[in-house]
């Protein structure tokens, strides 16, 4: 069964297949997550930028939860009453 996080992150970097997203909060603070650029939120992780804040829905896709794909995004200044961009399932 896959297990779903909603956690604040910033936009870390970005290489061809890959967008990097740097824990904020937490005891793991600081952790980064790898999330694929071709899954559910492709357009919305394409349209962030380097150092953004955000929070994300990422759901894991393997029983270890090594690996983690996009959900649902927010961008922090939508979070006071703007909707989520949630990924095209």
């Amino acid at each position: 069964m896959s297990q779903r996080a909603t956690k604040k992150f910033t936009v870390a970097e970005f290489d061809d297949e890959y967008v990097w997203l740097k824990l904020r909060e937490g005891e793991k603070r600081g952790l980064q997550f790898a999330i694929p650029l071709d899954n559910g939120c492709q357009d919305e992780l394409e349209s962030l930028n380097e150092g953004e804040k955000i929070t994300a829905t990422l759901e894991s896709m393997n029983e270890r939860n090594t690996a983690w794909q996009c959900v649902e995004i927010q961008r922090e200044e939508e979070e006071n009453g703007r909707t989520a961009m949630p990924a095209d399932d």
